[in-house]
């Protein structure tokens, strides 16, 4: 049986920075849950900003211990946690859901969510993480931003985002006990679940683009494509940008 602790706030500036506040005066509490209303600066991955609107989206971060739990295996908490999140949503009735390498979450075409974790390290250990997640939920429409959606464009229906923390939250604290798991077969699940999987798409590598197929990622949560010439390579999100 897992064990949370939810603290609900009408407004901050990130999720993530109030935990981080928190974890710095030693006031953490392993299972704590931040829950917004309003994010007014919330953080994306490569220091982007998290466009939310008020009342319309989820916006958590989790804090979470671990014991010995090593640095190398860091993307099987990456990719546990964004199943937990596809999941989820379609628990609560989203037929279409995937995950855009790295860590944002897709319906169809479109950007619905993303994740942002920030690991403690002590040696070769994670000792605990705080993980940001932030879902597009009831949103009706978005201002200059054609790749962005909601639950509700996607289904037509409102949900109330109470509903969406329980399941989410059951889902995610339930995944933590796969971090024992086969760690092989816990990738295998992820790379079903990639967006494009298994078509051609387009990257972007420092000034140049080029067309490759994605086939997966591989333990290091490293992305696995099939070149233009037949070949196989990999890498990792610093080098390259899948192109919408």
């Amino acid at each position: 049986m897992f064990k949370y602790n939810i603290i609900k706030l009408n407004a901050i500036s990130s999720t993530n920075d109030y935990l981080k506040k928190k974890y710095k005066s030693n006031n953490c509490k392993d299972g704590d849950i931040i829950w917004t209303k309003e994010q007014t600066h919330g953080k994306g991955q490569r220091e982007k900003k998290w466009i939310s609107q008020k009342g319309k989206s989820l916006t958590i971060s989790v804090y979470k211990e671990f014991d010995k739990f090593k640095v190398s295996n860091s993307f099987i908490l990456n990719a546990i946690i964004s199943l937990s999140i596809v999941k989820s949503l379609k628990i609560i009735g989203l037929k279409e859901v995937r995950i855009k390498w790295p860590n944002d979450i897709m319906s169809g075409n479109k950007k619905l969510g993303g994740i942002l974790i920030e690991n403690f390290i002590k040696s070769e250990f994670i000792s605990s993480s705080i993980i940001g997640i932030g879902l597009n939920i009831n949103e009706e429409k978005f201002k200059n931003l054609p790749n962005a959606t909601s639950l509700f464009m996607e289904i037509n229906q409102k949900v109330k985002l109470k509903k969406i923390l329980n399941v989410l939250t059951q889902e995610l604290f339930s995944s933590f006990y796969l971090l024992e798991d086969n760690q092989n077969s816990i990738v295998k699940i992820y790379s079903s679940y990639l967006w494009k999987h298994n078509t051609l798409n387009y990257f972007k590598q420092k000034k140049n683009q080029f067309k490759a197929k994605v086939k997966g990622v591989n333990s290091l949560g490293n992305l696995i494509l099939e070149m233009s010439d037949g070949s196989i390579s990999d890498f990792n999100s610093n080098e390259i940008k899948m192109i919408y």
